[in-house]
């Protein structure tokens, strides 16, 4: 299934860049060499992430 159309990242895409180390959405396009364009996949790209960036983010504060 395609979850970002602007750049066509299928669900595939994305369990790929999260096994090879992806730890939050930024990763997984930067992992492809792109970025979210409408922002739309964002969501489901961080809940498809165990521990991402958020969960980093709230240690750090």
């Amino acid at each position: 299934m395609i979850i970002c159309f602007c750049n066509n990242l299928r669900e595939k895409d994305m369990a790929t860049a999260i096994a090879e180390g992806a730890q939050c959405a930024g990763d997984v396009y930067k992992h492809h060499g792109c970025k979210p364009q409408c922002g739309k996949c964002v969501p489901y790209v961080r809940d498809a992430i165990p521990s991402g960036c958020a969960a980093m983010t709230q240690v750090a504060q």
